[in-house]
């Protein structure tokens, strides 16, 4: 994350207008922007971009650049066409039942295609977690609990308290921080201690912001041609942590599960987490083998000659600022970001 300092300077170099320059130099790389979920509601969750946010990022595409499918960029590549100048693509991890209620009525009305990168047990209610996404059945277990404060020495926490939404958010960040660095039986191990230590005996699956588009909607929105779906495993593990026989079940399964639900072809994957830590060799050896693309979480915009098995993303979360959103189409944000590790 940016400092206080760095962001207003970037805010003053972004009312400069110095920045178009860098844009107009950049206007034949594709911007692939990752969202996961859209929502109505008032909630700091990374994750869940406010409906006005959406609208006004949406606009601004509509009007200043040219929005194309994933599938055309990929397809333009493989032919080596050229694509038009300010390419943007849509894309949305999960499978968010948000997708379908909430950003997908904004899509139709700027027309705007995008596609949607869909965990399957989570459209099942399956698999290890009550059907959620690991990271939200953490958050869930943290809502559903009726504990006042939470501890744990292994992460450093101490009395955090567990009495508001704004709270709970923050916790679970912290926990799936540390998680994400643990194998797949540590994660379920910890899990499974958390639900206990927590006292929650029964998710409620009601919450409306981690909940999944059931498998008549994602049908439903497959058949309008302004969307596509492309598979993002079966379980959403993080592929280097697990065996590779797992990896070829987690994403071949997936593209098999959504073909027969869907009766099309899958021909795009995205990686869980996709970080370069989060995937390796024998995951991209895999998708090359089963699909036309994929794509990672690697930031920045997407060059002609971009690995067509770890195509970058610009991330856009409930915390980006229209400005912001701007100098991340231009390509300034994530060279500027990148070199700031701070």
């Amino acid at each position: 994350m940016l400092s206080t300092v760095k962001n207003t300077a970037l805010y003053t170099y972004y009312l400069s207008h110095l920045w178009k320059s860098t844009q107009s130099a950049n206007r034949q790389k594709a911007a692939i922007l990752m969202y996961h979920g859209v929502t109505d509601q008032m909630i700091n969750l990374w994750t869940q971009v406010h409906i006005d946010n959406f609208k006004n990022q949406m606009k601004h595409i509509k009007e200043n650049c040219n929005p194309i499918s994933l599938t055309e960029l990929v397809q333009a590549r493989t032919e080596k066409k050229v694509l038009p100048e300010y390419s943007v693509c849509i894309t949305f991890d999960d499978g968010f039942r948000n997708n379908f209620t909430t950003a997908y009525p904004v899509l139709k009305e700027y027309n705007i295609p995008a596609t949607i990168f869909v965990t399957t047990s989570f459209i099942d209610k399956t698999g290890r977690y009550d059907g959620y996404i690991w990271t939200d059945y953490i958050l869930m277990l943290l809502i559903d609990s009726s504990e006042t404060n939470f501890s744990d020495t292994a992460i450093g926490i101490t009395n955090a308290s567990l009495n508001t939404l704004d709270e709970k958010i923050c916790l679970k960040e912290q926990i799936t921080a540390f998680l994400k660095s643990k194998s797949s039986e540590e994660k379920e191990r910890y899990i499974t201690n958390l639900k206990n230590k927590l006292k929650v005996s029964e998710i409620d699956h009601s919450h409306p912001v981690c909940s999944s588009m059931t498998w008549e909607e994602v049908q439903k929105i497959s058949a309008d041609p302004l969307i596509t779906i492309g598979a993002h495993t079966v379980n959403h593990p993080i592929l280097s942590q697990i065996e590779a026989t797992e990896i070829d079940e987690e994403i071949i399964g997936s593209k098999m599960i959504l073909e027969q639900k869907l009766n099309r072809k899958i021909t795009l994957f995205a990686y869980p987490n996709g970080r370069p830590q989060d995937y390796n060799q024998k995951a991209i050896a895999t998708a090359q083998n089963h699909f036309d693309a994929a794509i990672s979480t690697i930031e920045g915009l997407s060059p002609y000659d971009d690995d067509h098995y770890q195509l970058k993303r610009i991330p856009v979360g409930n915390d980006t600022k229209l400005w912001q959103f701007k100098l991340h189409l231009a390509g300034i944000y994530e060279s500027i970001k990148s070199g700031s590790a701070s």
